[in-house]
């Protein structure tokens, strides 16, 4: 039986006497795209984190490529983006890019396909050599996604991926991810209707949408 890329059974996460997930289930292949949309609060960045492996469910189990993440072994198949910036301020992107390759068993990171487009769509160069504690918001976002490619992934979770991004960006990283699906499973989170739509104009049929309502996901068609 194929193994599923992305696999939740009956999920719930509890803060207090909220559930904010409950009972929720998801499957993902390989060589899909994966969408989970609705509003503010509704627990988006949990779902994110849970099925990272960054928080624990309450109840519920979470497979990544197979493995139980309970049992571990599972980090080397995730590249995760979440809202909050993850390099190093005081170092420069290419410092930081450097020391994460390090973390992952390469020495540098220029041999890496995904990245090296990811900087060129992202004009980066220009503020390679930069502190990252002086970049506007959005070129720390720019940075912080190919920071999450650089151990090339078989699996890519993405909170609010496109905020910060400007038009050209936008588009281009969008064509990026239809690119570069063939052989990983890639999630993001959108709260904006407006970008719901854009996403699934230049996507299509390539899309999997999911609401997230009341904790549990409800399959969307456009």
């Amino acid at each position: 039986m194929e193994v599923k890329a992305i696999k939740l059974i009956d999920v719930s996460k509890r803060y207090g006497g909220r559930y904010v997930l409950k009972n929720l289930h998801l499957d993902v292949d390989v060589g899909e795209i994966t969408c989970i949309y609705g509003g503010n609060g509704v627990g988006k960045t949990t779902l994110i984190k849970i099925t990272a492996g960054l928080i624990r469910p309450s109840r519920g189990e979470v497979y990544l490529m197979g493995l139980n993440i309970r049992d571990g072994g599972y980090k080397k198949h995730v590249g995760v983006l979440l809202h909050e910036n993850v390099l190093y301020e005081e170092l420069t992107i290419d410092e930081n890019l450097k020391y994460f390759s390090r973390m992952y068993g390469y020495s540098h990171y220029d041999h890496i396909s995904e990245v090296t487009t990811l900087m060129k769509i992202f004009k980066i160069d220009r503020y390679i050599n930069q502190r990252v504690k002086s970049l506007s918001y959005g070129w720390r976002k720019r940075a912080n996604i190919i920071k999450t490619f650089l151990n090339s992934p078989d699996i890519v979770l993405l909170d609010e991926p496109f905020i910060g991004l400007d038009e050209k960006a936008y588009t281009n990283f969008i064509s990026f991810l239809l690119e570069n699906s063939k052989d990983r499973a890639i999630v993001f989170t959108l709260s904006n209707r407006d970008d719901l739509e854009r996403v699934w104009e230049q996507m299509g049929n390539e899309l999997h949408i999911y609401k997230l309502v009341n904790g549990a996901l409800e399959k969307v068609n456009l």
